[in-house]
């Protein structure tokens, strides 16, 4: 069920069945106290993996971007696939991918219980988060429903169902962000310099 978007994505945590799907403290926590930064065997390491996928892929920067599907664990009372995307062996996305017999509005009440009204998705900050996953997520935005939480400075979380199958992704939203900017500012710095060199012909 891997994908590597943003509900691989890329993607909801989630302790036991009838739980909230993460807990909301000053540190963002996901399920059996993973957070961010976490290496995979970190990861690994604190859940009974009864079955696994894994993967990964360079970046465009030389960095590694790699992939750990745990199948079959519960969140919210619901059947579904624990998901993480790290960046040089440190976790910035986490989510689950839920089969298709979830109930959507259920879920979704379950997350605005906890973190409130959710919103119609900013496309344009989704974007800039996911940039250094260098995945194309532009195909979300037809998706059959989506929404967002912009939760804190670490925790930026959406939701969307694409075709019946749903994720809710939290994303290490500074981390991210960071990431982002200096990606930006070297494509611009790549773009002055060619256009210096250019002029200079």
């Amino acid at each position: 069920m891997m994908k590597k978007g943003i509900g691989m994505i890329l993607l909801a945590s989630v302790l036991c069945a009838g739980t909230f799907l993460a807990s909301q403290t000053d540190e963002f926590t996901f399920r059996n106290g993973i957070t961010w930064g976490m290496s995979k065997a970190e990861v690994i390491g604190t859940e009974e993996v009864s079955s696994s996928n894994e993967d990964e892929m360079d970046l465009p920067d030389g960095s590694k971007m790699s992939f750990l599907e745990i199948e079959d664990v519960t969140a919210a009372g619901f059947d579904a696939d624990a998901e993480f995307i790290f960046i040089d062996d440190s976790l910035v996305c986490c989510g689950y991918e839920f089969e298709d017999e979830t109930d959507r509005d259920k879920l979704l009440k379950s997350l605005e219980a906890k973190y409130g009204q959710s919103s119609p998705v900013d496309w344009e900050v989704v974007f800039t988060l996911t940039m250094p996953l260098g995945g194309d997520m532009t195909y979300l935005q037809n998706t059959d429903f989506s929404c967002e939480w912009d939760v804190s400075d670490d925790l930026y979380m959406m939701m969307y169902d694409d075709d019946g199958e749903i994720d809710v992704v939290y994303l290490d939203r500074a981390t991210m962000l960071a990431m982002s900017e200096e990606e930006s500012l070297e494509s611009v710095t790549e773009a002055a310099t060619e256009e210096i060199n250019t002029e200079g012909l």
